[in-house]
């Protein structure tokens, strides 16, 4: 068996990542690593369900709560704080432990990702071609612009678009531009911690109550007049759009206030099922993407037992 030189936690949100992470991190001296796109934000700790001051200090965390709301942070900047934080971790003979929900930041540092520039104008063009039934076409294009890619594309219409926009952006051949690959970390044993959509559910609903009773919206009161609903990233984390919603009704063209969340049980309803329905993707993810993961089905499982079983995988030889 190649040599673990790290593990990663992940799974959709209010899936009990953080609760196992740590117990990992005190069996294998470890240090956390959050894999999660809003969790890096400063003044979010509710929304974002940062690890709260308590499990800091049962664990090393990094990654988390230091990033004004104003700045941007993408799954590029991600991978390349994530690298040096497991040259650090490592440095000190500890073990990195990833923990979090945000697929596409976990399939870049696990499965490597080109560098390249996006352009989201020339792919949403490329996009609604290929709904409108240009493959063919497309196929076409970029098998005269750039042949090589275009067998490496293998048909596959993610790829081609891709490809197809890289060569556009950039006016060179794919094919001939190979430096801006970034390699994966390596070694790392992946688990996905999954319930059944029904206890997912339930679960979902206790946490989003317990986030509200905390302090939930007034938390985002707070974001709001610091500008969140017009920031590059933060302004979507999960929920607040609602919060807002809620807040500030949009008046109608009447000038009447629009009552879609007139009461906070309303809203907490409505969140419960956007973050159901996150959690859903979420799963959805994590399933076709991370195939040579390990899956842990947690709905019969203490924290303690998933954790035993988890460290019977890394035993494994």
């Amino acid at each position: 068996m190649k040599k673990i030189n790290g593990i990663a936690i992940l799974g959709p949100t209010g899936s009990g990542k953080t609760s196992i992470a740590i117990e990992l991190a005190k069996r294998l001296n470890g240090e956390i690593i959050s894999c999660d796109s809003m969790q890096i934000y400063k003044g979010m700790p509710i929304g974002t369900a940062q690890p709260t001051a308590n499990e800091r200090t049962e664990a090393q965390y990094h990654l988390v709560d230091f990033l004004d709301i104003s700045e941007p942070y993408n799954a590029s900047m991600f991978t390349k704080m994530a690298s040096e934080k497991i040259a650090e971790i490592q440095q000190g003979n500890h073990f990195p432990i990833f923990a979090g929900g945000t697929g596409m930041y976990a399939n870049f540092l696990f499965y490597g990702h080109d560098n390249f520039p996006s352009n989201k104008a020339v792919f949403n063009e490329l996009l609604n071609r290929y709904e409108n039934g240009e493959f063919e076409q497309l196929s076409k294009e970029l098998k005269e612009i750039d042949e090589k890619a275009w067998l490496s594309s293998n048909h596959n219409w993610r790829r081609l678009l891709r490809a197809l926009e890289i060569c556009k952006v950039t006016g060179k051949k794919l094919s001939e531009s190979t430096s801006n690959f970034v390699a994966p970390a390596e070694g790392f044993k992946q688990f996905v911690l999954l319930f059944s959509p029904e206890k997912m559910r339930e679960r979902i609903a206790i946490r989003t109550r317990q986030m509200v009773e905390e302090g939930w919206i007034e938390e985002a009161e707070l974001l709001f007049e610091k500008g969140l609903m017009e920031t590059p990233t933060a302004k979507q984390a999960l929920g607040y759009s609602l919060i807002h919603e809620y807040l500030f009704p949009t008046p109608k063209a009447n000038n009447e206030k629009h009552m879609a969340i007139p009461t906070k049980e309303v809203l907490i309803e409505k969140l419960i099922t956007k973050t159901a329905q996150y959690a859903k993707k979420q799963r959805t993810w994590f399933r076709n993407k991370h195939k040579d993961a390990v899956f842990i089905e947690m709905d019969e499982l203490t924290v303690d037992e998933a954790v035993e079983q988890i460290c019977k995988h890394l035993d494994e030889k």
